[in-house]
């Protein structure tokens, strides 16, 4: 036991392993930075089958980010987790995840636009990285017309990490962090993964890091088909955002682009199931029961948006004007999107139903 720390199994006896330097943090960093260039990896050949604009970019990221991973992961063992370690392994995790990651947009020059300077180019890289693994959904790009889809890919697919977390991806194949891994969950993404579902750990990141690919997959179906079949990429890259409850969208109007009720209305189901608790749903999956009613979390989560949804509904109905059906088509989607802090907009223009910026007063105080 470290002082004040979490015991975890170190390495013993004779063999290589003695020969490596024990840090639980930059063994952690390794397999993160790995898990990041594999990623990379797969959006290069995708970029390469597609518009090849941006393969180069992908590809070398792809090269630096695994051969620092790998670096790190073969000449480190994970040793003892003290308290202080905890979220200083988070914290260097995010910092240098975000860092590499924004690696295939200054290769790219995705921000070279006129005027702006290489540092201006480097800041604005790092925020779109950040953003992406942080699941925040700023963005600063404009032009979502030159990137090529392989890049804009990779862009949806920092979401998808940051939704769930690389060091819970970590945490998933590292079976002996013990104690120590379940506050390493615990520190990266709190609420949603903090339940022990297993006696071990590992296998508790592991079981929801299935259900997280599962929702991933059924949210690309479900996408797939509300779009009329029309683009595989499309629901793909949607589904990434709505797993992470992320706002990034591969154009430039976001959901709005498709103009369509059947696909907001997926939206709005997987936005209010991506910022449930995937403890509630591997639940639900495991026993075949459907657990969600028994929570009084989950209860209050969805009064807190039916109510917001019906007052803003009457709101903009009664001031604004707005036909019912396209109050309700605007107020839910807002609702729903601002209350999981998605941030995707179904707005197809100034004045439309999701247009809420032109809603009264009342209205825009309720989504605060």
């Amino acid at each position: 036991m470290a002082e004040g720390g979490v015991p975890a199994a170190a390495p013993t006896g004779p063999g290589p392993l003695r020969d490596r330097f024990a840090s639980t943090t930059l063994h952690i960093l390794g397999i993160a930075l790995a898990a990041v260039s594999l990623g990379m990896l797969a959006c290069a050949l995708l970029e390469a089958a597609t518009s090849r604009r941006d393969t180069m970019a992908l590809g070398a990221s792809a090269l630096v980010a695994g051969a620092a991973g790998g670096l790190l992961w073969h000449l480190t063992v994970p040793g003892a987790i003290r308290k202080r370690d905890i979220f200083a392994t988070v914290a260097w995790t995010w910092i240098l995840t975000t860092v590499v990651g924004a690696l295939p947009f200054m290769l790219a020059g995705t921000f070279a636009v006129p005027g702006a300077g290489f540092v201006e180019q480097v800041v604005n890289s790092v925020f779109e990285s950040a953003s992406g693994f942080s699941a925040s959904g700023s963005t600063v790009l404009t032009d979502f017309e030159s990137p090529g889809r392989g890049l804009m890919m990779y862009r949806q697919l920092t979401h998808w990490y940051g939704g769930m977390g690389v060091v819970v991806l970590a945490v998933a194949v590292l079976p002996f962090l013990g104690v120590g891994g379940l506050e390493l969950i615990t520190a990266e993404a709190p609420g949603t993964t903090s339940d022990r579902l297993t006696p071990r750990v590992s296998e508790t990141a592991r079981r929801l890091w299935m259900v997280y690919i599962g929702f991933t997959a059924c949210a690309t179906v479900a996408f797939f088909a509300a779009d009329g079949f029309s683009s595989l990429y499309d629901a793909v890259a949607h589904a990434f955002t709505l797993a992470a409850t992320g706002g990034f969208s591969v154009h430039a109007d976001s959901i709005g682009h498709y103009d369509s009720v059947a696909v907001e209305t997926v939206v709005i189901v997987f936005m209010v199931l991506g910022g449930t608790s995937f403890s509630l749903h591997w639940r639900a999956v495991t026993t075949g029961r459907v657990p969600y009613h028994r929570n009084s979390e989950f209860r209050s989560y969805l009064g807190v948006l039916a109510v917001a949804s019906a007052v803003i509904v009457i709101l903009v109905w009664l001031e604004n004007g707005l036909p019912l059906g396209s109050a309700i088509r605007g107020a839910v989607f807002t609702v729903v999107s601002l209350g999981t802090s998605t941030g995707l907009s179904n707005a197809t223009g100034s004045g439309s139903p999701g247009d809420y910026v032109t809603w009264v007063a009342g209205a825009q105080l309720v989504l605060l």
